[in-house]
Formats: structure tokens, sequence, C-alpha cells
């Protein structure tokens, strides 16, 4: 038998089942044949041809792809979706209420519950915090949190409840003093002055007795043994039983926690009755009132600045003394007690407000804005320029927390991307659906021509080797720009760098498999890849340089990052083109296309394998780099650096008492 016929037959064999497929399967095939193809070449294709057929591996590789991917990449995704519909929750718990319960909810105990979140039974109000005091009624702190949960209000026999669970403790007395005190005394137009009134803040007193009792309360509580607020305490034992996160999905609802904590405002009414008492006796000319009411300044505010634990109570404080400092100064002076002193204070305050209004840590910014994490390039900066010389920050120290986003990104984008290509499957099923059923027949006994050693190579050159060009790209190359963070460059070089990874998964093999499908098939005249299939190709990776190059930004950025952009659309044009041909075009290109399509797909499963790894090693870095992240380390005044903030301006401002 001719080599020719032998080919034929190998070809048509397995249409046995369907005679007329079969007879215009030999026709079809016939007329492809090259003439010019040699005995040697047609007996080699009806070799290939003749082998067993794939059988069933084909549906146990995609089978164990799929279980092998959901396996390795439920949880890390699961967990990072779960923590971005809580944050959402807690940030609009009206819109969305029932889904609410933070996700460490569970995992605490019974006590540990009604210490974080009192009794949820009640949505708001004393009534949360009553049972928290009841499980210990001899503790101050709990008795404190409940007594004041309503705003505004506190309990009649508060002071007295207070003596007897703290002896000497002057802040029950303060508190008294404090709540409900804008109800009897108001700034007239708060923050603006009365020319006529000599610079003086005018004051609405609505009640004059209950005034004067609030301000013998504010000299009793300062002149106390000891002045403890509790907050502290609590902050740091509420914290002591959180969870401590591991990655950045699980600081997420300890943020939210720490950040709900609720904060005593009410000290800006001690500083409104400090301000109306100097006020009054400066008017008075009440010396020795003057002298009690400044020494009950110096002593609660040295005690609040002592006390403070976190950034918003020192700011309060602050506030305070901003407020009370020029009504005390001026009364110093009109009254001739310690006028320098209380002028020197006064002066170092303002001089101090005016320094912050134009100071900026210019270095900061510009280092945050280019290296910086999301998170840190909008939080530092602002939080910085609440002292005058805040705490120095490194590149070296921005670096984790952009490197844990990048992580965080790149876990997201591996999950999409693997959806992505199982749709691109599921397109090159429906691409080989919608043709002929004698095209579909043909295309599958000619993937036969397609050994082992073939598919190594689709699956080596178009699925490891654009893995490998990803990751040293990423890693071992400057070209990665891993330090640079999103205020600038918007994730620009990663984001692309992965739609370029995709791209060369989806391009690469198509190309690798129709040159494998030219040296078996080539007797069917099937021709090479031509460069516009090999320009496709390299596009994406073309793409990947120009974004790489287009950081940092400069005057080359925009051209680079359009010249990026048209690199992956003329790859992913040329795929969809190349796929509508498999479609609509002529009998042997639908053949070529169908027969290639079956050798594509196990590449793209192998590609959707290599994207569940990949999560699964994002999630391993943002663990590694979140443990190595000093910067943004929770705790009880939420981060490590506005702890450290907080103490700068905490010793600012015993520079401004002294």
């Amino acid at each position: 038998m001719l080599p020719r016929d032998r080919f034929l037959d190998a070809a048509a064999e397995p249409l046995t089942d369907n005679a007329e497929l079969q007879l215009a399967a030999r026709r079809q095939l016939d007329t492809e044949l090259s003439p010019e193809v040699g005995e040697e070449e047609l007996a080699g294709a009806a070799e290939r041809l003749g082998r067993q057929a794939p059988g069933r591996w084909r549906w146990i590789w995609a089978a164990l792809v799929l279980v092998a991917s959901v396996a390795m990449m439920f949880g890390p995704l699961w967990k990072g979706a779960m923590a971005w519909l809580e944050a959402r929750a807690q940030m609009a718990p009206l819109v969305f209420a029932s889904e609410s319960r933070l996700s460490f909810h569970e995992s605490l105990s019974k006590e540990d519950r009604l210490l974080l979140f009192g009794d949820e039974s009640v949505p708001e109000g004393s009534g949360r915090w009553l049972p928290l005091w009841e499980s210990d009624p001899e503790n101050p702190m709990f008795y404190l949190e409940y007594a004041t949960a309503d705003y505004g209000t506190i309990p009649e026999d508060f002071l007295e409840v207070g003596e007897r669970l703290d002896p000497g403790n002057g802040w029950f007395a303060l508190k008294a003093a404090a709540t409900g005190a804008r109800d009897v005394l108001e700034r007239e137009g708060p923050g603006r002055r009365d020319r006529e009134a000599r610079g003086k803040t005018v004051w609405i007193v609505n009640d004059e007795s209950d005034v004067a009792r609030r301000i013998e309360l504010v000299k009793q509580g300062a002149m106390a043994e000891r002045i403890e607020s509790y907050h502290g305490r609590l902050a740091e034992l509420r914290f002591s039983k959180l969870p401590r996160p591991g990655e950045f999905a699980e600081s997420i609802p300890i943020m939210v926690y720490l950040a709900s904590m609720r904060i005593d405002v009410d000290e800006q009414r001690l500083a409104e009755l400090f301000a109306f008492e100097a006020g009054r006796c400066e008017r008075e000319g009440d010396r020795e009132a003057f002298r009690e009411l400044a020494t009950a300044w110096d002593r609660l505010f040295r005690a609040r600045l002592e006390a403070a634990r976190t950034l918003v109570e020192t700011l309060i404080v602050n506030a305070g003394m901003g407020l009370s400092l020029p009504e005390m100064s001026s009364a110093a002076e009109s009254l001739e007690v310690d006028a320098a002193m209380w002028k020197s204070r006064a002066d170092r305050w303002q001089a101090r407000k005016d320094t912050l209004k134009t100071a900026s840590d210019a270095d900061l910014e510009e280092r945050t804005a280019r290296y910086g994490s999301m998170l840190t390039s909008f939080s530092l900066p602002s939080i910085s320029r609440q002292v005058l010389d805040p705490p120095q920050v490194t590149r070296a120290d921005l670096l984790p927390a952009t490197r844990v986003e990048q992580a965080l990104l790149g876990r997201m984008m591996s999950g999409a991307g693997w959806l992505l290509l199982g749709l691109f499957g599921l397109a090159s099923l429906s691409v080989v659906g919608m043709q002929a059923p004698l095209t579909r027949r043909m295309a599958k006994v000619l993937g036969r021509a397609f050994a082992l050693r073939d598919a190594l190579w689709i699956g080596g050159a178009g699925v490891l080797l654009p893995l490998a060009i990803y990751l040293v790209m990423r890693y071992a190359t400057p070209l990665g720009r891993m330090e640079w963070g999103p205020r600038l460059t918007m994730y620009a070089v990663p984001v692309s760098h992965f739609v370029g990874l995709l791209l060369m998964w989806i391009v690469w093999p198509v190309v690798v498999a129709e040159r494998r499908a030219v040296h078996g098939l080539g007797v069917l005249g099937w021709k090479r890849p031509g460069w516009w299939a090999w320009s496709a190709a390299v596009a994406p990776l073309a793409g990947m340089l120009c974004f790489s190059f287009a950081v940092p930004p400069g005057s080359t950025t925009v051209p680079l990052g359009v010249a990026g952009i048209a690199c992956g659309a003329w790859s992913l044009v040329w795929f969809l083109g190349h796929a509508g041909r498999g479609v609509f075009g002529a009998a042997r290109i639908r053949l070529q296309r169908g027969t290639v399509a079956r050798a594509v797909r196990p590449a793209w499963l192998g590609a959707m394998l290599s994207l569940a790894l990949l999560v699964v090693f994002f999630h391993a870095e943002e663990r590694r780099w979140f443990a190595q992240d000093d910067l943004l380390k929770l705790g009880p005044g939420f981060t490590a650096y506005e702890a450290e903030v907080t103490e700068q301006l905490k010793r600012e401002l015993r520079e401004v008492i002294e």
C-alpha cells in the first residue's frame, strides 16, 4: 500500500462508525496533501496517527487541576473576600447590618466577648455594658465603661459609686463636671471672637449655679490623689484578648475593632470650664480663686498628658490646652499671678500651632508617596503633621507594607486569572463545538499526531517559560519595581507584569502548538506561525518592559505606558482573530485551528494549576512580609508608628507646660 493511502486510511479509520464522514474525511485530506511530500514523511505521519488515542487522561488531568486548584485557592481567596466584606459591613452597618459581626467573634470565650462587645443583644448605650460591670461589680474600670456609655448623661449616684469603688480617683468628679456642661455653658459662635469684648470669648450661661457647681467639681477632681480615666488600661486589656493577625486580611477586623473603641471627648468641656472661670476671675479680680484654678489646671493637664495612651487622647489634651491657655494667660496677666509663666505657655503653644500650619516633612511625604503602601502613603504624612519632629521613616521601613500589598494584589489577580483562563478553555471548547461534525471528528483524530514530546514542548515553552520570565523579572531584577508603592504608580508594574503573564499563557501555547503541528502534520501543507503570530507572542513581554521602564515617573512615563497597553492589546487582538478564523475561516484553517485547540487545552489547564500555586505562593509571601512590618504593627494605640508619634507629641506638649 502506498504511503499516501496508508496516511488516508489511518486518518479515516476512527470514523468507521459513519461511512459518510469517513468518505468526506478521505476526500478533504486527499485534496490537502501536498504533492511535494515525500513517502517517508507520509509514512511517519501515518504512523503517528495510528497511535493509541489519549483516552481519558485529558479528563483526569482536568479533574485533578480543578480539584487541586480549588483546594489551594479556596482558603486564601475566601479569607481575603470575607475580610473585605467584614470591613465594608463595619464601615456601613446600616446598609450591611446582617454582616456586622467580626470574624474572630466566635473564637472568643463568653467572658472575652462580653469585655470586647458588651451585651450584643442590646444595640447600644449603657444597657449594652451593664452585664460587663455586673460580671465584676467591684471593678471601677467596668463601672465607668457602663456609666458613661450614654453620651451626655451619667447615673445619679455616679460620684458615690465612683468614690466607693476607687477612692481618691478624681476622674469621677471631672467626668461629672464635664457631662452635660454644654447644656449650661456655651460659646457664642464657637471659635469666633467678639472685638467689643476685648477679644474675649463670649459665653452664654444658662444656669450660673450649675456652672459654679461644675467648676468646684473640676477643682476637686484635679486636686485629688490621682486622676485615672482607665481608658488606656481598658484598651490594653481588650487588645490582649484580640487574636494576633498573621496576614493583612486577618488584621482588617482588628483594625476595625480598634478604630471603633469609644474615646471620651468630654474633656473639651473641662477646658471650656477652665476658660470660663479664668475669664470670671479676671473680670471680678478674684486672685485666690484663680490661684486655685491655675493649680488645678496644671495638675489636670499634666496628669492627662501622662495618662494618654493613644494619639486621639493626646490630641484631645492638646485641644484642651489650646482652648484654655489664652484665657488663663490673660487672667494671669491681669491678676499678676505668675503672668510670665502663663504667657510663656500660651506663646509656646501658639508658636507650635503656627509652625505646624506651615511645616511639613517634605522628605517623608515624598518617600511615602514613592515607596509607601496605600495605607502608609496616606496615613503616615497626616499623622506626622501632628508633631514638629516626626519619627524618621526610611525606605526599608516602608518596604514590608508595600510588599504585603503587592503580595495581596498578586493573590487576588491569580484568582481572577484562574477564572479567566478557565473561560478561555471553555471558549476553546465552544469554538470546536461550533465547527462542522466532520471538522470536529477529524481534529480529534489528527490530535493523535501530538506525541508526549510535543506536549512537553507546549507545556514547557508555553507555560513554564512565561512563568519563569515573570518570576525572574519580578524578583531577580530591578524591572519588578517591587519597592514602589501605588501613590505614583497605582501598582502599574506588578499589574502589567501579571497581565503580560496571562497573555503569554494564552498566546504562547497556541504558537508553540502550531509549530509542533507543522512538525507532525506538515504533510497537510500546514504552515508554521508567521511573523504576525511571533509578534503577538513577543508583544506581552515588550509591554512588561515598557511598564517597567515607565517607573520612576517622568517625561517618558505616558508614552511608555501607551506603548505597553498597545502591545498587550495587539496580542489579544491577534488571539481573537486567530480564534475567529478557526470558526469562520476556510476548511483547512478550521481543521488546523481545531486540532491545535485540542493540543493547547492541557497547557491552559497547567497554567490554571500554576495560578493556583501562585495564590499559595503569594499568600506565604504576604505572611512573611507582614511579620516584618514594624511600622504598622497593631497595638492598643493602633499602629506602632502612631504610638511613636503619640510619644513625640506628649514630649512637645510637656515642653509647652514646663
